[in-house]
């Protein structure tokens, strides 16, 4: 998306990792009582380029995002854009979201600040909830939950804001952690299900144990469709959706990041419909999680994806 607005600093992704999720007649969910006065029903489709396999997150926080959300009061967004997702260089810690990890140099160096946070598990999540003392399970949804948080608007030349949307993109059991005591600083959790620390500590558990046939398969990769660590199980928590764009226009064309919107087409845009409208009615609505009760994954399914 930036080959043409920024050829100095382009930002391109592998073709792995794309996550997509849909729901049609989804009831919004209104704050206070306006849970009791409104009701909305909404069709949402969005897909998020969520590498869960790879360093790139690690330090890279800028990733494509569509997004296409229809209401039945008229609501309409059908954006495009790159998403930044927290602070360009580093990510929070799955299991403490307090905790900062330094990962390096982003790509592309000028990646801008986002809001939101994208949540990745590390080594001391392995340590702390996968390896466990004997006698005890592992607790994988503290250990690798994974989670990027967006937070996103559509704004004008003057800055003021058209859209703002913030869903969540959650992955059960990626197929790697951060290890910085590794080259290239991916761990591989199939790998855990192997280990065996000097104090006894080992991975416990289904997604351990039916992937290693209860450890009698030796040598299972990330890659091995034997393995549950692939990231295919994932949801989205929809969250708001404000519109202001009461005065129009319905067509703007904005930068790769969603801003600097025109009514007219600029060198590197990127073509936005949003409805002339402004849809917020009193109190806050937000959409459910959405995904959750979907199985992505069959026989043959595997890491990277």
């Amino acid at each position: 998306m930036l080959a043409i607005s920024d050829p100095a600093n382009p930002r391109d992704e592998d073709h792995f990792g794309h996550k997509v999720e849909w729901q049609n007649d989804m009831q919004l969910e209104f704050s206070g009582a306006g849970s009791a006065i409104f009701q909305m029903e909404c069709d949402v489709l969005t897909k998020l380029h969520q590498g869960t396999h790879s360093k790139d997150a690690f330090t890279n926080n800028v990733h494509e995002l569509i997004y296409h959300f229809e209401c039945a009061d008229g609501t309409e967004m059908h954006v495009t854009m790159l998403t930044a997702i927290g602070t360009p260089g580093e990510f929070v810690r799955s299991c403490d979201h307090e905790v900062h990890i330094s990962a390096g140099a982003p790509v592309p160096a000028n990646s801008p600040n986002g809001g939101g946070l994208r949540a990745v598990p590390d080594r001391f999540c392995v340590e702390q909830h996968m390896l466990v003392a004997p006698g005890e399970r592992s607790n994988f949804r503290s250990a690798l939950h994974e989670t990027w948080q967006t937070s996103n608007q559509i704004r004008r030349a003057d800055g003021r804001t058209l859209a703002s949307f913030n869903p969540y993109f959650q992955v059960r059991l990626p197929s790697r952690f951060h290890d910085p005591a590794l080259a290239p600083a991916v761990g591989r959790p199939i790998e855990v299900c192997y280990e065996v620390t000097a104090g006894g500590e080992r991975a416990s558990g289904d997604p351990c144990d039916d992937s290693t046939n209860e450890g009698q398969t030796a040598g299972v990769t990330f890659d091995d469709p034997r393995s549950l660590f692939n990231g295919a199980g994932h949801f989205v928590d929809i969250n708001g959706n404000h519109l202001a764009n009461e005065d129009g226009p319905e067509v703007w064309y904005t930068d790769a990041y969603g801003k600097n919107g025109r009514t007219t087409p600029f060198a590197g845009s990127i073509r936005q419909r949003l409805s002339a409208m402004d849809n917020f009615v009193g109190v806050d609505a937000g959409g459910p999680t959405i995904g959750g009760d979907r199985q992505y994954w069959t026989a043959g399914v595997r890491a990277p994806n």
